[in-house]
């Protein structure tokens, strides 16, 4: 069989192309989760959230005058901001950061949720970076008070390496979403082996997470050294959705324009594994990708993850200060996605 008619198959027959029967599904997913929970050292997950927190954002917002109805409505993006702010934040006890927070993701939730997959025809995105860069307004109201936020808030909250990390990161974030909404596995040409990486880096803000996380007082030079590992633990864990806590629930419905499925597709994928955690030129990691199954490249992604969490910490051995922000931050985005059972069809898994 040629790679083009494998591309096709994938897209058009993903568990037959994957070889894999339900039980079969089910088993080796779980397996994958299981090992990589083990590996990270969490077993118990406990989210306190209620409709108490969302009073004191809802006042905020409205005094903002951020649009809470209608078509550009960010009423449930504020709800879901103030729920992933306990789950994954929940250690930040400054006021002032934890409010940013909530209105940060607010505003991706929005964007991603309002924006994801659309043409470039109907995509108010299209020109939100000049529109931004010339202090313009935007294409709505939701992403002109975007604009103002991540301009004028993050200024204000952040010291300036790590303000300017966060606002490079959300601007990549609406270059990958432009970019990822035009682009299919029917697309890819299988000699492309870094292209699935460089869409998915762009696809994400994965960079802004970790900024979010540590005290806003705290240098980032603290915890710089560490970055590259935990860019790549947040990465595989945070990005939309999530390559290995959703693989599940995307291969049941037939979902293939992931990093899974893209890595999967691409021939001559064996890259060299060094035990010591290579890290390509591009700022990807060097993952090893046997065959081209579905379930090969998850079981790689989950170790490299487990093994880049190793790296994280013992970087940070010499920051006490910083290695405990950062386990309280990998636990925080782990049980966010453990919490969302329904979601992400955990109990199938006996997760």
């Amino acid at each position: 069989m040629n790679q083009n008619t494998k591309l096709t198959r994938i897209r058009e027959h993903p568990r037959e192309a994957t070889g894999q029967s339900p039980d079969e599904l089910i088993t080796t997913v779980s397996d994958i989760l299981e090992e990589m929970l083990a590996n990270l050292r969490i077993s118990h997950c406990s989210v306190d959230f209620n409709q108490e927190l969302l009073e004191a954002p809802l006042v905020e917002a409205r005094n903002r005058g951020y649009a809470l109805s209608g078509v550009h409505s960010l009423r449930h993006a504020l709800s879901m901001g103030v729920y992933l702010t306990s789950t994954m934040y929940g250690h930040v006890t400054d006021n002032a950061q934890r409010t940013y927070i909530i209105f940060y993701i607010m505003f991706m939730f929005y964007v991603d949720d309002t924006y994801f997959g659309k043409s470039d025809r109907e995509n108010g995105l299209l020109f939100f970076i000049s529109r931004f860069n010339q202090n313009q307004p935007q294409e709505e109201p939701s992403l002109t008070a975007f604009a103002t936020f991540l301009r004028e808030d993050t200024a204000t909250v952040f010291e300036p390496i790590g303000g300017g990390i966060i606002i490079a990161s959300s601007l990549n974030f609406i270059n990958g979403m432009i970019l990822e909404s035009s682009v299919s596995v029917a697309q890819i040409s299988p000699f492309a082996q870094g292209f699935p990486y460089f869409v998915r880096n762009k696809s994400g803000f994965a960079e802004a997470c970790i900024i979010l996380a540590f005290p806003r007082d705290m240098p980032v030079i603290h915890y710089a050294q560490a970055f590259p590992e935990m860019l790549y633990f947040v990465l595989d864990l945070t990005l939309r959705p999530s390559d290995i806590m959703s693989f599940y629930k995307e291969e049941l419905v037939g979902e293939s324009e992931n990093l899974v499925s893209l890595l999967a597709a691409v021939t001559d994928s064996k890259i060299e594994f060094f035990q010591n955690f290579k890290i390509c030129g591009s700022g990807s990691p060097c993952i090893p990708v046997t065959r081209h199954e579905k379930y090969e490249v998850l079981r790689h992604l989950s170790r490299a993850v487990s093994l880049g969490h190793q790296r994280t910490l013992q970087i940070l051995a010499g920051a006490p200060l910083a290695r405990e922000v950062y386990l309280k931050l990998a636990k925080g985005y782990v049980c966010m996605y453990i919490s969302m059972r329904e979601r992400y069809k955990l109990d199938e898994l006996n997760l």
